[in-house]
């Protein structure tokens, strides 16, 4: 098993670079059958008419606990959620998705 996207959440409590501090991390999953998705507790669910039901699904992970780095926060979460271990990597190339939109790459280039 693979993973296809892992993000970070980031707390933006102000605009300042510096004080952005990672709050939890989320990854999406492939193996040789395709995607792993999770699906989301039913009060996510929408009911779109009386016969219709959009069941929403996510990608492993959640908020980071006390003292967890993304790294074991995903592992954690993946144990959890789908019951298995991740081996994790670091990855090949990095984008940023700022809150006003913006999608830049590790060299601060416009992606998007």
């Amino acid at each position: 098993m693979g993973i296809a996207f892992a993000s970070i959440m980031l707390d933006w409590t102000n605009s300042m670079i510096e004080n952005e501090r990672i709050v939890g991390a989320s990854c999406l999953l492939i193996n040789d059958s395709g995607l792993i998705w999770e699906i989301q507790k039913p009060h996510k669910w929408q009911r779109k008419t009386k016969n219709q039901i959009v069941i929403v699904l996510g990608c492993i992970g959640n908020m980071l606990e006390e003292g967890e780095t993304p790294v074991t926060a995903l592992q954690r979460e993946a144990k959890e959620e789908i019951g298995c271990s991740l081996h994790l990597w670091s990855a090949n190339s990095i984008i940023e998705v700022f809150p006003n939109g913006d999608v830049l790459d590790e060299t601060g280039l416009q992606v998007i």
